[in-house]
């Protein structure tokens, strides 16, 4: 009974700290760009990544081709994982994203996720 006691506390507190978990950045390197802003208020912690407590940055390049088309390129693999799951992300927005991206041009993001 009282471990099973203590176990629901540690749960509890690893929740709390899970729900302090954000996305820090999501900008060119250069300058912040109209698609970094709109990464910035769409991409969030993976839920399943949190509790993994998987944290860390996701580099990329985002290319539009003349159908406005994405192609997702990774450009860190340290958490193959975690950029997989932003992969997904952008994909979904992909048909919103792609009219922010000049068709035949490309654009690096660095998504920065920290758990607090």
């Amino acid at each position: 009974m009282k471990t099973r006691f203590l176990l629901s506390i540690a749960v509890l507190l690893f929740a709390v700290i899970a729900v302090n978990a954000e996305t820090l950045d999501a900008v060119a390197p250069n300058q912040p760009t109209e698609a970094a802003r709109f990464l910035q208020k769409n991409i969030y912690y993976p839920s399943s990544a949190e509790l993994n407590g998987q944290c860390g940055d996701v580099v990329f390049e985002l290319k539009a081709d003349e159908n406005h088309k994405l192609t997702f390129i990774p450009m860190n693999l340290e958490n193959k994982e975690l950029t997989e799951k932003v992969k997904n992300q952008v994909m979904r927005l992909e048909s919103k994203l792609a009219n922010l991206i000049e068709p035949g041009k490309s654009q690096q993001f660095k998504l920065t996720f920290v758990l607090k």
